[in-house]
């Protein structure tokens, strides 16, 4: 049945060719089917532009940070209608900081090689086809773009920038290089986070995997120092789950509703997804939400596994169904005042009353001092 499915779409970033071009996609995933469908779009001046597969209908118009593409489509994903609506600034504006890839400021985990072909910004890139490769920086500012190679022999990342979920695909031919492959615009002044995770996924055409990291231009702001746990530290209080502390990897959606926390929460099913914060304090909640569909996560703190747990709710027995949200999952209390970290680890796994296996991150609370 179409109710009892969970839909995760995802627009992504446009990415501009040396011709002018504009490209992006859309990944959509239902709790109904463990595959994903993704889309390409190729995008280009006129009103009205043909993707592979359905159309499209684009408006363009000028807004306060450049143009502006207004995409408005229905696919459908077995018997789900999926619709949706956004916006994409195509252009950065103000004053722009660039960061080499090198900057010590930039946190890499995995196997990073230095790539001294083509034409690099400061003369070097770095490159990685390992799976689970990532790069993380923190910065402070208004704007972000990541600034790389596009080839035949690149492949597809998962960016995350303050916890929001987006798939890029870097394949181009003939090759660019200095292409700004994601672009996250219009953030409010102050600290941020972007995380850029090698998935060794490829486009179909693609000859390889690869991710290029060639530098960042900040805009209105600067890079500060970061760690692969989670670049900023969470003090006591209750921080939303797209905050700078907060760190992700492997496949994460969002959920936009008017009853999670701030109007949003993620999610994710596949096996070895992950979360984790770091946060000052004597404890931690993890406030997210549980339904008929959801299933069995792990728990870390500060590196020692506590619990393996169930976030499958059925409140009124057999044959019913009712969701909970910004319910407190799981808390510890009692630790020394100190910096610790939580992590939160997706299984794949659900039990035979439910029907998937869906993690929900929607806030945390920091215990301690000062809390509110």
């Amino acid at each position: 049945m179409v109710d009892a499915c969970r839909i995760a779409i995802i627009s992504l970033s446009a990415r501009s060719s040396s011709g002018g071009a504009k490209s992006l996609q859309l990944l959509a995933k239902s709790s109904a089917t463990p595959e994903s469908v993704s889309l390409e779009l190729h995008l280009s001046e006129r009103v009205d532009a043909t993707a592979r597969g359905p159309r499209f209908n684009l408006k363009q118009s000028d807004g306060p940070g450049g143009k502006q593409m207004k995409i408005l489509k229905s696919y459908y994903f077995g018997a789900v209608v999926l619709a949706f609506s956004t916006s994409l600034s195509l252009a950065q504006t103000g004053s722009i900081t660039r960061i080499e890839e090198n900057n010590p400021a930039i946190a890499y985990g995995g196997t990073w090689v230095p790539d001294t072909l083509g034409v690099h910004s400061g003369g070097r890139a770095v490159v990685s086809d390992q799976s689970g490769a990532r790069a993380f920086l923190a910065f402070t500012g208004t704007g972000i773009s990541w600034i790389g190679d596009a080839a035949f022999n690149r492949g597809v990342a998962r960016v995350y920038l303050d916890g929001n979920p987006s798939i890029v695909d870097t394949y181009s031919d003939p090759r660019h290089g200095q292409q700004a492959l994601f672009i996250g615009k219009g953030l409010a002044p102050g600290m941020h986070a972007l995380s850029i995770e090698v998935t060794q996924m490829k486009n179909v055409n693609a000859e390889g995997s690869g991710i290029s990291i060639d530098a960042f231009d900040i805009e209105n702001g600067t890079i500060v120092t970061a760690n692969l746990t989670g670049n900023v530290v969470a003090n006591p209080g209750y921080i939303e789950q797209n905050s700078p502390a907060v760190s992700y990897s492997g496949s994460w959606y969002v959920n936009n509703s008017p009853r999670a926390s701030a109007g949003s929460a993620v999610l994710a099913m596949d096996p070895g997804s992950k979360a984790g914060v770091t946060f000052n304090g004597t404890g931690i909640i993890w406030i997210g939400y549980m339904d008929p569909w959801s299933g069995w996560a792990k728990v870390y703190v500060d590196g020692v596994l506590k619990t393996t747990l169930d976030t499958y709710y059925l409140p009124w027995g057999d044959g019913a169904s009712d969701e909970i949200w910004r319910r407190p999952i799981w808390g510890v209390t009692d630790l020394p005042n100190g910096t610790h970290t939580l992590l939160i680890e997706v299984l794949g796994e659900y039990a035979s009353k439910s029907g998937g296996a869906w993690i929900w991150i929607d806030a945390f609370r920091v215990l301690g001092s000062g809390a509110q």
